[in-house]
């Protein structure tokens, strides 16, 4: 089986990360570079290592789903499960596909769930789809994980009320408060705002896919124009002093803000808002998207956001009481 690894867990066998740039060292210890971006890193790993041979453990069969499947995910979505397959790897490695129980996934799931007892669901979705994929690949019969109830959740409730958007857009730079005047008019999630192109406005509006909803079923978005939508996509236009980029929100070097790149500057604003008074309570960037959801019919919410169910909508995105009349 060889050494045990020091770092790069996340990483298949023989793959290194060596001073910013992934490695595929072979038996004869030659060095071939894969590049410094993961994803392609993992996708030309896959083309000089081809997965065809039989999956004895664990460990193997979460090295071939994240190096053939998971790179095909939202980059939020890679990233995240990278994160994951590390803490399953270390918890499954050595185990035979076929050996691995519910009681075995109950007993991890106990354990997560001291810590990190929301995180450990989205693992288990992970350790699902891995199972899925390697009863395709025949490394077992069927998914331990089909009856193993997750952890309850409850969505999160903060809702943010005009007063507290107005007073936070009043504190932020010019490009940020653009940003979430956009944001409220679309719904967009944060992975898609960032993406926005100036080249993706037509006469009829802006035509742009969801992340998510664009990977599962190719389907792209009209946003209408209304007289709201055209003024602030022409106030983002006009912004002094902005360099000149495809992107609508972009760096100084004209490039799109990557998530974290733009976490890190929310988070910064938001400390310094909190810490001056502006704002008594916190909120996130993501809760903007509830707040719009939450204040628009529900059949519109549903479709601003780019969901197949009212379900979803009602589930985890009205945040404000349903308005009932009473019998008389």
């Amino acid at each position: 089986m060889g050494r045990k690894r020091k770092s790069g867990g996340h990483l298949p066998e023989r793959m290194y990360h060596h001073k910013g740039t992934y490695y595929l060292v072979d038996k004869d210890n030659k060095w071939t570079n894969l590049g410094k971006s993961l994803p392609k890193a993992m996708a030309k790993y896959h083309k000089l290592v081809p997965s065809q041979r039989a999956i004895r453990t664990m460990g193997e069969l979460i090295d071939r789903y994240m190096v053939e499947v998971s790179p095909n995910n939202a980059p939020t979505t890679y990233k995240s499960e990278i994160a994951a397959a590390k803490l399953l790897r270390a918890a499954f490695n050595e185990m035979d596909p076929r050996d691995v129980t519910p009681v075995t996934i109950y007993e991890y799931i106990d354990y997560r769930s001291q810590t990190a007892p929301v995180r450990v669901n989205r693992e288990i979705s992970l350790l699902s789809s891995i199972f899925t994929k390697g009863i395709r690949w025949g490394a077992l019969e069927a998914n331990p994980c089909r009856d193993v109830k997750k952890n309850p959740e409850r969505p999160r409730q903060r809702y943010v009320s005009d007063e507290e958007l107005a007073a936070f857009k009043s504190f932020i730079p010019q490009w940020l408060s653009l940003y979430i005047d956009l944001k409220c008019l679309t719904g967009l999630r944060q992975t898609d705002m960032l993406a926005l192109r100036f080249d993706s406005f037509i006469e009829e509006g802006l035509l742009t896919g969801m992340s998510k909803t664009e990977k599962r079923t190719g389907k792209k978005f009209l946003f209408e124009w209304s007289d709201q939508f055209k003024a602030t996509v022409d106030k983002i236009r006009g912004q002094s002093g902005k360099v000149k980029s495809l992107y609508l929100f972009s760096t100084r070097q004209g490039q799109p803000y990557t998530a974290d790149g733009f976490r890190s500057i929310w988070h910064r604003w938001m400390v310094k808002a909190l810490e001056e008074g502006v704002l008594e309570e916190r909120f996130q960037e993501r809760d903007i998207r509830k707040k719009t959801a939450s204040e628009i019919d529900l059949e519109h919410a549903k479709l601003l956001l780019g969901h197949e169910s009212v379900k979803t909508t009602l589930r985890n995105y009205r945040l404000l009481p349903t308005r009932v009349k009473p019998s008389k």
